[in-house]
């Protein structure tokens, strides 16, 4: 008697899922999977655990991203900060964050090693009205409302620098961080 070497259909649909669950494993486990553009505010207020009424607001890039999330009365802030990391990379990830108090009178700025972006964020209880940014010869001014919080991300380099300014047109703190 003959013993039949033929396969059943449902053996070959059941070998094609195990093979895709393996291969979506393997892929949420070498963290190559992030959090797409429009998905980053709903994973701030779930992982950071910030509330509906909270403002969450921020500026994203190719690269990075980073977020304020702050009460309408401003008395609190969380920054969020992601990278997209270069090479095979589909989204984005969640680097550093933090709580900024509301004594917190400075305009902070993330420098990330390999990046060419950097990211600058501030409650704006300076009043900051304006960045210039200048790489020794011109000068670019980008203008901000002195009365919000900003984000900005900037492409700046060893050659370039940022420099804020209050409504009075004095120069405000900058706060470097390297990650």
């Amino acid at each position: 008697m003959k013993r039949s070497t033929k396969r059943k259909p449902s053996d070959l649909i059941a070998a094609i899922i195990i093979g895709c669950v393996f291969i979506a494993a393997v892929i949420y486990i070498s963290d190559i999977v992030g959090i797409p553009k429009f998905w980053l505010e709903k994973d701030i207020r779930s992982q950071q655990k910030i509330s509906d009424d909270w403002t969450v607001e921020g500026t994203v890039s190719d690269q990075i991203a980073i977020y304020l999330s702050y009460p309408e009365d401003r008395s609190d802030c969380t920054y969020s900060f992601y990278l997209n990391r270069p090479g095979l990379s589909l989204g984005y990830f969640f680097c550093v964050g933090g709580s900024l108090g509301e004594s917190e009178n400075f305009v902070g700025e993330l420098v990330i090693n390999g990046y060419t972006d950097r990211a600058y964020f501030s409650m704006n209880l300076s009043k900051v009205a304006r960045a210039e940014i200048s790489d020794g010869s011109n000068v670019e001014t980008i203008a901000l409302d002195s009365d919000k919080p900003f984000t900005l991300i900037l492409p700046v380099n060893e050659e370039k620098t940022v420099t804020f300014y209050d409504v009075d047109g004095n120069i405000v703190e900058t706060r470097r961080d390297f990650i």
